[in-house]
């Protein structure tokens, strides 16, 4: 399915959600080929479900699978093309032309979200992003294995006097992190 970039620019200029995220994705650019829910909702001002109906739109214009997390696996989007080009065009306004064959249904503003927008009439135009002009051409790819270098802190609790439990976690970990971690360790079968 192509790309719908005609839907892409009016989810853009409806939803602050969507300018943050392709904001993001032009800066810093998408590990794995994916986005998932939570990245998105750390990354813009999104709720859970203001961030899993913006991912399951991008689905709909052609931008990706949208997954369902299942088994550990978060929610996300898997990313057709190369996201940074997708948010640039999407960014800059240069839409290629469009098959007119029948486009999915245009998004609604978020009801009663407070990132959404009440619309009267035409849609007021985004609000241009300023880009340094001294960007390199080639911007550096996140690394992409899972073992790649990284800041990390080692964290040592002392579960017994003779027993010691480590760690080593990212230094950047996220609450959400901890939390998903601490439930795994709750969830731990003692029975054998």
């Amino acid at each position: 399915m192509p790309i719908n970039y005609d839907m892409l620019h009016k989810l853009y200029t409806l939803r602050p959600t969507a300018r943050e995220l392709f904001g993001s994705i032009i800066q810093v650019g998408v590990d794995q080929g994916r986005t998932t829910v939570d990245q998105l909702i750390e990354a813009s001002s999104a709720t859970r479900r203001q961030a899993i109906t913006l991912l399951r739109e991008l689905e709909e214009a052609g931008c990706g699978e949208f997954k369902v997390g299942r088994k550990g696996h978060p929610s996300r989007l898997v990313w057709v093309g190369d996201p940074r080009e997708i948010a640039r065009r999407v960014v800059s306004g240069e839409l290629p032309d469009q098959p007119t064959a029948e486009q999915p249904q245009q998004p609604e503003p978020e009801p009663h979200a407070p990132d959404s927008l009440e619309v009267i009439g035409a849609p007021e135009p985004a609000p241009e992003l300023e880009l340094p002009l001294d960007l390199p051409l080639e911007l550096p790819q996140p690394p992409t294995t899972e073992h790649a270098t990284r800041e990390q802190i080692e964290h040592t609790y002392v579960l017994r006097p003779d027993f010691r439990v480590s760690v080593a976690l990212p230094a950047n970990v996220t609450r959400r992190e901890a939390e998903v971690l601490a439930d795994w360790i709750r969830n731990l079968s003692f029975e054998r």
